[in-house]
């Protein structure tokens, strides 16, 4: 279940722009709420809208979260080792063309929840980060930057770790990699 999709520096959004699907504490309408399991204080949404006037980033929120997960699913073995990643920045702002764009969803599954991200530019994966909140506390599974030692895995995560991240490219996500 999602809970929350972030993005930043991608095509119209030159900040961050967040789609929030948790309940605020307003209890007006419960018919359109539903517990979180894993997460005893959240509340979901059944449904939700997004809506705003013509060229407000509407299709740009949809496109974006399209675009996360395209890179999850193909960095690992739709894409070559020189071939650029579908990243497309603000392009008003000339710094900002050369910035990363980040991505990032909060979400539950099997009653934990979750927070994976990526920041991106179309030759490689800057950041990449996965936390897991068993019982609400929060547990490092991996952090990878673009610094010298730019790796860090939790004691949470098991399994080939030094191996998948040897075969990691630049342009290929950690968690598509093992996957």
């Amino acid at each position: 279940m999602l809970l929350e999709f972030r993005v930043e520096n991608y095509r119209c959004f030159a900040g961050e722009a967040v789609l929030r699907l948790t309940a605020a504490s307003d209890s007006s309408h419960p018919q359109n709420l539903r517990p979180v399991a894993g997460a005893s204080r959240l509340r979901a949404l059944k449904s939700a809208l997004v809506y705003g006037p013509n060229g407000s980033g509407k299709s740009t929120l949809i496109r974006a979260a399209a675009t996360m997960r395209k890179i999850v699913r193909t960095s690992a073995t739709g894409v070559v080792a020189d071939e650029p990643l579908p990243i497309d920045p603000f392009r008003l702002e000339s710094n900002l063309k050369r910035s990363p764009s980040s991505f990032e969803m909060s979400f539950v599954h099997e009653g934990t929840r979750y927070q994976y991200g990526f920041s991106a530019t179309k030759e490689k994966i800057v950041e990449e980060w996965l936390y897991a909140f068993p019982r609400g506390r929060r547990q490092t599974w991996f952090e990878r930057t673009e610094a010298a030692q730019g790796w860090h895995f939790g004691p949470s995560l098991v399994g080939e770790r030094e191996r998948i991240r040897r075969l990691t490219r630049q342009n290929a996500l950690y968690l598509s990699t093992a996957a």
